[in-house]
């Protein structure tokens, strides 16, 4: 399993290594064995970020989404290494219609 992104061409796909996106927490391997754990843990890590929400605003689904991570006994994320993230033209965090937008990326 591998997580990147297409570099705007045709066989240009750009491998992230998960560990470093994860600052150790999560190796290939151990991506590849729980997606979910992954998954779960990386969206809250995220979450904040990505919807521009408050911890308060995103309590109902991180507990959720936490109360299955600790059943599933997964590796905690914390924080993630989002310069890793570079690799990808046109990645950019929410900023709304007036935030920084990165070179390529569509915003409407």
């Amino acid at each position: 399993m591998n997580i990147g992104c297409n570099q705007g061409a045709v066989n240009t796909y750009n491998s992230i290594d998960p560990a470093v996106l994860t600052n150790g927490a999560y190796t290939a391997a151990q991506l590849a064995a729980s997606p979910l754990c992954f998954s779960y843990e990386l969206a809250i890590a995220e979450l904040p970020g990505i919807t521009g929400l408050s911890a308060t605003q995103l309590a109902p689904l991180t507990t959720v989404l936490q109360s299955a991570t600790a059943s599933m006994n997964c590796a905690k994320i914390g924080s993630v290494n989002n310069t890793a993230l570079t690799a990808c033209p046109g990645f950019t965090f929410y900023g709304g219609p007036t935030g920084p937008v990165a070179p390529g990326a569509i915003q409407s």
